[in-house]
């Protein structure tokens, strides 16, 4: 028993410098694991870097509590946190895409190809689309088709029921997308299981959504342009 009590008294204190250099030890390893995590989520689940509020808030944890052990266990936390996140946005994102965008985007390109006189999609536009770094801004649509965006104005201003579907649509679309591009979904999975869908009912919709947007003001529906400029090639596959 004096042996063990000399033991803790005094030879356990050869090991603290050991414990020191294992806590430096971790804090390093946990700061390289967050910055390998953080490129991760860049390129796997978004288009975007994380935020650098994000960022600061890790590194104020991790400067203040990692000796005692804080920053690993948050790191942990984070990261199981975030998986289940992913996971669950991800299926529901999945649901709104098919449940609720599909349906409201298949309603609004029947009802403008029955009150136009041209189909909203045409042969012209397919050929244009597939061989040119796409804008969507009215003068494009200006240059191919001016009969068609005119009836689409005409029927944008006088419809009520055309205009609260064609809004509502573009709504859904620019919802999805940013989730899309801003890491809010498990990136890959969702352009495994909707891209090709998403881009064939943005090509039909490229006349809605450019009437909406001009050269010298391109503020609306930025991320659905983006993210079909990023997908586009899958409808030549």
């Amino acid at each position: 028993m004096k042996k063990i009590k000399h033991f803790f008294s005094k030879d356990f204190r050869v090991f603290l410098p050991i414990l020191g250099i294992l806590t430096w030890a971790l804090s390093i390893l946990t700061l390289l694991t967050f910055i390998v995590t953080m490129f991760g989520c860049a390129t796997k689940y978004s288009l975007a870097f994380p935020s650098s509020e994000a960022i600061n808030t890790f590194l104020s944890i991790h400067k203040n509590f990692y000796q005692l052990y804080g920053a690993t266990l948050a790191l942990i936390i984070a990261y199981l946190a975030v998986k289940q996140y992913l996971h669950s946005n991800t299926l529901q994102t999945l649901d709104f895409f098919y449940e609720k965008l599909v349906p409201a985007a298949n309603k609004t390109i029947n009802i403008a190809n029955e009150k136009l006189s041209t189909k909203l999609l045409t042969p012209v536009l397919i050929e244009y689309l597939k061989n040119n770094q796409i804008n969507f801004t009215s003068e494009e649509l200006n240059s191919l088709e001016p009969k068609l965006r005119a009836d689409i104005m005409s029927l944008h201003s006088s419809d009520l029921d055309f205009q609260t579907n064609y809004v509502l649509t573009l709504g859904y679309f620019e919802s999805f997308s940013i989730k899309l591009t801003r890491g809010l979904v498990d990136y890959n999975l969702i352009k495994e299981a909707c891209s090709k869908a998403f881009c064939v009912q943005v090509r039909t919709l490229y006349p809605l959504i450019s009437i909406t947007r001009s050269q010298n003001d391109k503020s609306y529906f930025t991320t659905v342009v983006h993210l079909f400029n990023n997908w586009k090639y899958v409808l030549a596959s």
